[in-house]
């Protein structure tokens, strides 16, 4: 079970966190469009955000706590994923951080697909 809760933190540390970081940058400044890309941001950035107006936190790291604290009792970390893993690997992060960064990058990834959008669309219809 608690391999299970590793994996899980595994998988929010290198898919989710990337994606809802990075994607915004590729969408404003590559060359291409990467429609996968822009499918996997809107799946982990709507799903994120719905989670965050919902329950105020991000749902993986919810159940990644309760898997380890069927697991082992008192393994679950308090405050959010990032401030945790942050703090473990020495780099000072605030959980109040968390949320506006989220949120912002969200928004921000979300306005250059609709820019990336508007363009195709414009260039579609002048012809």
């Amino acid at each position: 079970m608690a391999a299970l809760a590793d994996l899980l933190a595994l998988v929010h540390g290198l898919v989710v966190i990337p994606t809802i970081a990075a994607a915004p940058w590729v969408f404003i400044f590559g060359r291409r469009r990467r429609i996968w890309l822009e499918r996997l941001y809107l799946l982990v950035g709507g799903a994120t955000a719905v989670s965050f107006l919902l329950t105020g936190e991000c749902m993986l790291s919810v159940w990644e706590n309760q898997i380890r604290a069927r697991a082992a009792p008192g393994t679950a970390y308090t405050g959010g994923f990032i401030s945790h893993y942050a703090g473990w690997a020495g780099i000072p992060w605030r959980d109040k951080l968390t949320l506006p960064l989220a949120v912002s990058l969200i928004v921000l990834g979300v306005a250059a697909l609709l820019r990336r959008w508007w363009a195709g669309h414009r260039a579609r219809h002048a012809a």
